[in-house]
């Protein structure tokens, strides 16, 4: 008996190294569906720019926090963008840009400019408005981490 209770309290502080991540999408958002993720281990969430507007993701974003709130419990998000918003290739000259940790880097909406190693060209015109200073960008996977510094007004 005593071995059981060993174990059973080392389970209980025990880790995970698996995360659950679930897409919300329009019928997977409402503060309903999202507590009963939290409460069944979702870890953390991931929205699609893809099928969701900027107007979306902010009744999203509210509901989640609402789920949050009622199970007391943090979830992580995560921002899926479409593959062609982001170009890391100049669409004029084809050429690949190469960034450096520390690289400072414009993220612009105005198709006017082209990518290269200052600014680079989101395809997404809604992009501003679902980033907040602060955000950790995960590019290709993770093996390009960006972190927004600060939104410009684009006009």
């Amino acid at each position: 008996k005593k071995l059981y209770r060993e174990t059973n309290t080392k389970m209980e502080n025990h880790f995970r190294m698996t995360k659950i991540i679930a897409t919300l999408g329009r019928s997977s958002s409402s503060v309903p569906v999202i507590v009963q993720m939290i409460n069944a281990g979702v870890d953390a969430v991931r929205l699609s720019s893809r099928f969701l507007a900027a107007t979306d993701l902010d009744t999203v974003m509210q509901n989640l926090r609402e789920a949050m709130r009622i199970t007391d419990k943090q979830i992580g998000v995560m921002l899926g963008l479409r593959e062609s918003d982001l170009r890391f290739i100049s669409p004029r000259s084809d050429e690949i840009v190469h960034l450096e940790k520390g690289d400072i880097v414009k993220i612009t909406v105005d198709s006017n400019f082209s990518t290269n190693k200052e600014m680079i060209l989101c395809n997404n015109s809604e992009f501003p408005d679902m980033v907040t200073p602060g955000d950790t960008l995960l590019i290709d996977f993770g093996q390009i981490i960006f972190t927004v510094i600060n939104i410009e007004e684009y006009k």
